[in-house]
């Protein structure tokens, strides 16, 4: 770790993995995260007549980030790049307002009863922060606090080392602006109906489309009330149901897409420079220029829903409930970064509405009362869902397309988007084994293995869903006398993951270079990276995902204490999978990445760094009632 002069051992010599100290970078490098939030609302209601009701609403939340960070200029990297300390400061603020006014009318004719609400709704978003970064420090007592004592802001000579020497500041706003009505009518409790439309504008969609209407309506008949089903002794409530609506997402844009705008060129968040005046005295300079590819067509991205269902509760004291849906959604004009159409476009990646996505499936709930006494009770609660999804289309009247590459790890696109195909799903080689000499062989697209070199694009095969095709949850309560035990089991099946970290890490051919995992040394594979199904594997699992253990402490009654409680819990405490990775309950990331992020991973895609797996936590606690 240290050399005999106390000084932290480094090698700017040797491989690259080795080079620099992990304990010394932790202790040259000093990071700051603050956060502070506000939330503030605001409700009130007034009674106009009987049955007529007016309200309003006001909330307001607030969240201000305050982050610093200093490299001394003992730290490797530091001293590499000949920065002589480096610091940076940045303050990000939200602001969120939400004003809504609603009228509600309530009227019961008989066996007929109304409910309407009509109402005005306005949100408005408003960020705006700073940020600034200096180098060449003469002292690293000051940290990030004094960015002023660094040169290299204030130096703006040709060959003079810039790296991490920006200013920055920023203001964007976003708002949306709906109205929106609801009737619900009820026929005896027999015959359910509900209407809603709401109409909706928002701020970051091109100025001929910021508009929408999305209507909903759905419809319930309590078939436990009609005469031919008072007989069947074992159904205690059943109530078939279907509905249909129409929503819009407009979330993923960012304020300003639809507009031209001006600014700095950047890269890797740092601004650009152009030198300007004669060699010997020239100074650096920011160009400005277009930002982005502005699309002033942009639209609502809408999701229609088709819902049918049924809602039970079965046997004797109603010791069996449940639900059972059915789901048909299909997501039209996808909002997403597609390849923008040069030279038309300054930029490769314009964002655009374009392809249809829909999903198909079922989802199924029951409640049991699986024993009840006066010293045990057992409940018991099982989920499951099944999901069918599918691109129907990656094309639209702006842009022509037949797939849609996403998830790069600099060795080609590991997944797309295709029509026919699920989300995600994994595209690449298929492993065919390996020759005599440990090189490669991919099948081609007759099925026959051949070399690494004579596969072509032609040859790529659709290689797997990356996304759980089911999903169940089973949670069990137990209860006797005063203790008390909840566990919760979840599991996913149906997909392929991929371990990334196999693919850089398991390949001997690295071992100058990376800190390899022990199984490479005795691995086939000592060749140049491919990813192929060799990768891929079996992503199901099974966890125990939260245990609690608790009791409760008689207590003699009196005015203060009512109940005293001790309990603990555990979460994420056991997964059972084939999965070689750190945890095969991978995010789901964004279907289509930001331009620059050709290394973001997509869904079932476990990354080679930068990834932290769900925790496992234990907590001990009590809780009093008073």
């Amino acid at each position: 770790v240290k050399n005999p002069d106390g000084t932290y051992f480094e090698n700017p010599s040797i491989p690259y993995h080795l080079q620099w100290n992990p304990v010394a970078n932790q202790h040259n490098n000093t990071n700051s995260n603050k956060e502070k939030r506000l939330l503030a609302n605001v409700n009130m209601s007034y009674l106009i007549l009987p049955g007529l009701k007016a309200g309003a609403s006001y909330s307001m939340t607030r969240n201000d980030f305050l982050n610093g960070s200093y490299s001394s200029n003992e730290d490797f990297f530091e001293a590499q790049g000949g920065t002589n300390g480096q610091a940076s400061r940045s303050e990000d603020n939200t602001r969120t307002s939400i004003i809504e006014a609603t009228v509600n009318y309530n009227k019961q004719a008989g066996r007929h009863n109304f409910d309407f609400t009509g109402g005005y709704s306005y949100q408005n978003i408003f960020s705006e922060g700073f940020s600034a970064g200096n180098n060449n420090f003469l002292t690293n007592s000051t940290l990030y606090y004094n960015l002023g004592a660094g040169s290299a802001l204030n130096n703006l000579t040709v060959n003079y080392n810039r790296s991490g020497v920006f200013e920055a500041s920023y203001a964007n706003e976003r708002a949306l602006l709906a109205y929106f009505g609801r009737l619900i009518y009820n026929f005896d409790e027999r015959f359910l109906l509900n209407l809603t439309v709401r109409r909706e504008a928002a701020s970051v969609l091109g100025k001929d489309n910021k508009w929408g209407t999305f209507p909903g309506a759905s419809a319930g008949w309590v078939l436990s009330k009609e005469d031919f089903m008072q007989n069947v002794g074992s159904v205690k409530y059943l109530k078939f149901r279907a509905g249909y609506g129409v929503t819009g997402n407009q979330e993923s844009l960012s304020p300003y897409q639809s507009l031209p705008t001006l600014g700095p060129f950047t890269s890797n968040g740092y601004s650009q420079h152009a030198y300007y005046g004669v060699p010997g005295n020239a100074v650096w300079i920011t160009p400005y220029g277009p930002t982005i590819n502005a699309n002033p067509d942009l639209r609502w991205e809408t999701k229609k829903e088709v819902n049918i269902g049924f809602d039970f509760v079965l046997l004797r004291k109603g010791w069996l409930t449940g639900s059972l849906d059915y789901y048909n959604r299909r997501i039209n004009d996808l909002v997403g970064y597609y390849n923008a159409q040069l030279p038309s476009q300054i930029y490769p990646d314009v964002f655009a509405n374009a392809g249809l996505m829909k999903n198909e499936g079922f989802e199924l709930t029951l409640n049991a009362k699986l024993a009840s006494s006066k010293s045990f009770t057992w409940n018991a609660t099982f989920t499951g869902a099944y999901n069918k999804n599918e691109i129907v289309s990656v094309t639209s009247d702006q842009f022509k397309g037949t797939a849609h590459n996403i998830t790069d790890f600099g060795l080609g696109n590991v997944q797309r988007l295709a029509p026919g195909q699920p989300v995600g799903v994994f595209y690449g080689r298929v492993f065919a084994g390996f020759d005599n000499n440990g090189q490669w062989l991919f099948n081609n697209k007759d099925g026959k293995p051949v070399s690494a070199d004579q596969i072509g694009d032609d040859d790529f095969a659709y290689l797997g869903n990356s996304i759980p095709k089911y999903n169940i949850g089973f949670t069990n309560s137990f209860k006797y006398k005063n203790f008390d035990a909840t566990i919760l089991l979840r599991s996913s099946f149906g997909f392929k993951a991929l371990n990334a970290k196999r693919l850089y890490h398991e390949n001997a051919v690295n071992i100058y270079t990376m800190n390899l995992f022990t199984s490479a040394l005795n691995n086939t594979v000592n060749t140049q990276q491919y990813f192929s199904t060799y990768y891929l594997e079996k992503g199901d699992y099974l966890k125990i995902d939260n245990l609690t253990i608790g009791y409760s402490i008689p207590i003699k009654a009196n005015d203060y204490l009512h109940g005293l409680r001790v309990y603990a819990t555990g979460t994420n405490l056991a997964t059972f999978t084939a999965f070689s990775g750190m945890d095969p309950e991978l995010p789901l990331n964004l279907i289509f990445p930001n331009p620059g992020q050709e290394f973001t991973a997509g869904p079932g895609v476990e990354p080679n760094y930068g990834y932290y797996p769900t925790t496992r936590t234990f907590t001990i606690g009590v809780s009093a009632t008073f």
